[in-house]
């Protein structure tokens, strides 16, 4: 059989909306209970057992469920949307682990779907907030929030530092740089600028 795969736009008011943009690919996603903005982990590569995450870090992120995108390639009438790297969705998230600031790293977290803020930790992380949560008229010091805010989704191994001397910048430069092309030169100059700093 020839497999047809359909492009198709779902427009709302004549333009898109934050809630997603970029391409996302419809998967059969195991978990009945995922919901839209869940992060979704692939834990069998073999029998495509799709997911939401259920622990910080979780090296097995593969996406975001996401129930009303602008644009999908549709494989499956019976599937559900995922948005993977290089698209900005809405993400459940928690201020479990502090409040999310535009620029900070995400990650999963221990509740099932919801993501949190990455801090001093290499590993694998979602993407970057490009908003705040929780805003000022939702924050309560003795309450954890939970819901919903914007990422531009770049599922990749990330260390995330806390600090702003020298060694966390050689660091993040190693993790992050070294396998570019010119990745090499740029980690020898901070390591060497290091090296006169500490000496």
């Amino acid at each position: 059989s020839v497999l047809a795969l359909t492009l198709f736009w779902l427009m709302k008011d004549g333009s898109f909306s934050q809630a997603a943009l970029g391409v996302t690919t419809t998967y059969e996603i195991a978990d009945t209970e995922a919901k839209d903005g869940d992060i979704i982990c692939l834990y069998s590569k073999e029998k495509n057992l799709l997911q939401r995450c259920k622990e910080s870090y979780d090296e097995n992120i593969y996406g975001v469920l996401v129930d009303s995108p602008q644009l999908v390639l549709r494989l499956s009438a019976t599937d559900r949307p995922l948005a993977t790297s290089g698209s900005k969705v809405l993400v459940n998230v928690s201020d479990v682990n502090g409040k999310i600031a535009p620029g900070d790293f995400i990650t999963s977290s221990d509740v099932a779907g919801v993501g949190q803020k990455a801090t001093d930790y290499a590993g694998i992380t979602l993407g970057q907030s490009l908003a705040s949560f929780p805003d000022e008229t939702e924050a309560n010091a003795n309450a954890t929030h939970v819901g919903k805010v914007l990422v531009g989704l770049d599922i990749s191994s990330k260390y995330v530092p806390t600090k702003t001397n020298i060694l966390d910048k050689i660091g993040l430069l190693l993790i992050n740089n070294v396998a570019k092309p010119d990745g090499a030169a740029l980690f020898i100059r901070y390591v060497t600028a290091g090296l006169v700093t500490i000496i």
